[in-house]
This record gives C-alpha cells, structure tokens and sequence, in this order.
C-alpha cells in the first residue's frame, strides 16, 4: 500500500487486517488470548498470525489445536530466540494485510478490538488502543506497580506520545517506512515507544483509541517484575541515545537524585507489606537498568 499525498487525509476501510502476535513460553495464556479473538465483532476480512520465538514449552501445540476452529490462524516459527521485535519484522513479512494490528500472547483483547482500531485507523497512520489492568491482574501485583498504565490516553514517554505494542495498529506502508521494528532492542521495553516516535518524527500522526480495549497482564512474580522494569531501564538509556538530537531530554539532575534519595529514604519498605516491598524492588530494579543501560550504550540517562 502507497504512502497516500496527505497523510491526515480520511483513510479508507482497509482490504485485509492482520493481526501480528509474537509468542514465547505463552502456553498458559495464549488460549485465552486466542478465544478472545475468535469472539471479535469484527464484519471485515482479517488474518492472525501467530509467531513462535523459540519457544521451550507447548505454546505452538496450543495454537496448532486452534487452526481447525479459526482457518484465518497461521503459526510461523523464529529459527531462534531473538525477541519480539525480531518476531513482529518475521510476522509482518508474513501478513497479507494493509492495516497490522499487534497484540501479545498473554493478554486478552475485548471483543470490540479490531473494529474499534479500524476505525480509529480511518483518520491516523497509527493507533494505540487503551489498556485495563483490573480484570488479569490481583491487587497485590497491581501495587508492585505503583501509577496504573492511562486508559483515558496515549503515555507520554517524556518526549511524544507512544502506544504499548500490546495494542497497537499501524498501516502497512508506514511501518515499512520507518524500517519496521528496531531490533536492538533484543528483550521487551522501549521498542513500542521507539517505534511510535521514529514514526511521529516521520510527520506520521498517532491517535488514541479508547474504546479499543486489551485487557493487559502484569508480571504476576516479583522476580518477573524486577527482571522486566532492569530491561525497562536499560531501555530508556537506548531511547536516549537514539532520539538525544531530536528532542528528547533526560530528567533534570534535580529529579534524577531526588528519585536515589527517595529510593534510600524508603528503605524501610523492603521490611513492610508485600505491596510496598514489591513496590520498592521495582523502583530500586528501574534505576538499576538505567545505570546498567548507561554504561552499555555510551550516555548517561541515570
């Protein structure tokens, strides 16, 4: 599909959707997820493509059992485990559609998903659907968080807006553009914000849609937790040494040490609920990663 003259100008309803799932170690979650979208309203013609990355449990047993009951299902394979952003490039090469919508293999999207990002979709060149964490996710793990993911808008990363990858609609053309998704970002965190910003920088427009739901599913271990928000802090260091010429400003030096000095004062935490505790390890593993990440990419985003 061409890159139309006017980029804001109304989009027509596209040919073929293709929903591009990348998969690993998901053979708990992932039926659930694939009931959830055999239930869609969608009216239009779509296609799902699931990609297997390495996985070492039965996740491509659980799709193969589902390609009977949902014959618009195709399960590729990575030769090896090289991240997701690496699985989402293999399954866009593989999708036959003009509008691509990525969603994960542990969450759940609402019935309503591929017609809303259609039609949100009709006036952006990418789309980021809205995000609920109540229904897969018990209150303990929801405190480890600390500020619950917006549903009512797009995250703002301190720079542009982004959308998570675990709802996120983009037209062929654009994505292909922009050179698909960087893969140096080998592990989850930071690809979806990198991809939403080389995109808005291209004078490609992001818009919200809030009544294209996914139902998102946190880490449900502490370690899990720990491991994910290191890598997000890394990945922060990368997006900085990325877009540093385009605009994006590290915190202040200000806010930077008052995060290490919250972080001692509140130490006492460790010793508290499981909630707080959760809640310290994941501030304490955050800026780890962006130490960490520091040191490996040349910058310092502390």
């Amino acid at each position: 599909m061409p890159r139309p003259a006017d980029t804001r100008t109304p989009r027509r309803i596209p040919g073929l959707v293709s929903v591009v799932m990348p998969a690993r170690n998901a053979a708990s979650t992932i039926e659930r997820q694939l009931i959830a979208l055999s239930q869609q309203s969608y009216s239009g013609v779509w296609e799902l493509i699931v990609v297997d990355d390495g996985s070492e449990d039965d996740t491509r047993a659980a799709v193969r059992v589902w390609m009977d009951r949902m014959p618009n299902l195709v399960l590729l394979e990575t030769a090896d485990h090289r991240g997701p952003c690496h699985a989402r490039n293999v399954g866009m090469a593989g999708a036959k559609g003009d509008l691509l919508l990525f969603c994960d293999a542990d969450d759940e999207c609402s019935e309503e998903w591929i017609t809303e990002m259609v039609r949100a979709a009709e006036n952006a060149d990418l789309v980021g659907g809205a995000i609920a964490t109540t229904a897969l996710n018990d209150p303990v793990v929801r405190a480890w968080r600390g500020i619950e993911i917006q549903v009512d808008r797009l995250p703002v990363g301190g720079f542009l807006p982004y959308s998570l990858s675990a709802n996120l609609g983009v037209w062929a053309y654009v994505i292909h553009e922009v050179g698909g998704w960087d893969e140096s970002f080998r592990t989850p965190g930071g690809d979806d914000v990198d991809l939403c910003w080389r995109a808005q920088l291209g004078s490609f427009v992001l818009e919200f849609a809030p009544r294209a739901i996914v139902n998102y599913r946190y880490r449900s271990s502490l370690k899990e937790v720990c491991r994910q928000h290191l890598r997000y802090g890394m990945a922060g260091a990368l997006l900085f040494r990325k877009f540093r010429t385009s605009g994006y400003r590290r915190p202040s030096s200000k806010a930077t040490v008052g995060a290490y000095v919250s972080l001692m004062l509140s130490l006492p935490s460790l010793f508290a609920g499981p909630e707080r505790r959760g809640s310290w390890l994941r501030r304490a593993s955050h800026r780890l990663g962006r130490v960490v990440g520091s040191v490996r990419h040349g910058v310092v985003f502390l």
